[in-house]
């Protein structure tokens, strides 16, 4: 009796195996493809993102300072902010600056720093997306609005 039950579990998982393919053309999904990931310590960087948030703006001003004005005229900073006026407050402690400025609005609370690490895979061709990976949970989400808003911006 064991072995027809062994040969039916099989079948079902083919029958099932073959309507999965039937059902997404039997292709891999298209955002799939990408290439290695970034690296992190080769060649110039060109973008980054930043995460800020006014209440921390004692804590960040001098770093974000010297770190945006240090940056040449073709590199675009990604500022992460849950609105304009945060963006504009940005703005305003990071000076005069030579790098590009890009709003990334969220319209949820955020803190200014991700403890989280991305990952960013290279586009599987030159005019492809960048694929980015980011963790799911955020530490203290439960009880920090900001925190989970964290989570959200990957």
């Amino acid at each position: 009796m064991f072995r027809w039950q062994i040969a039916l579990g099989a079948a079902i998982g083919m029958v099932v195996g073959f309507v999965v393919l039937a059902l997404t053309g039997g292709r891999p999904n298209q955002a799939a493809a990408t290439g290695p990931i970034l690296s992190e310590c080769d060649g110039r960087m060109r973008e980054l993102v930043v995460q800020y948030e006014p209440s921390a703006r004692e804590i960040v001003a001098a770093v974000y300072r010297d770190f945006l004005g240090a940056l040449d005229p073709d590199v675009t900073v990604h500022v992460v902010v849950p609105d304009r006026p945060a963006f504009e407050d940005f703005a305003s402690l990071a000076g005069q600056v030579r790098c590009q400025l890009d709003p990334i609005l969220t319209h949820h609370p955020i803190t200014t720093w991700s403890r989280d690490r991305w990952v960013a895979l290279t586009p599987a061709s030159p005019a492809g997306a960048t694929t980015i990976w980011s963790p799911r949970g955020e530490n203290a989400g439960e009880i920090w609005p900001a925190r989970a808003g964290d989570e959200r911006v990957g």
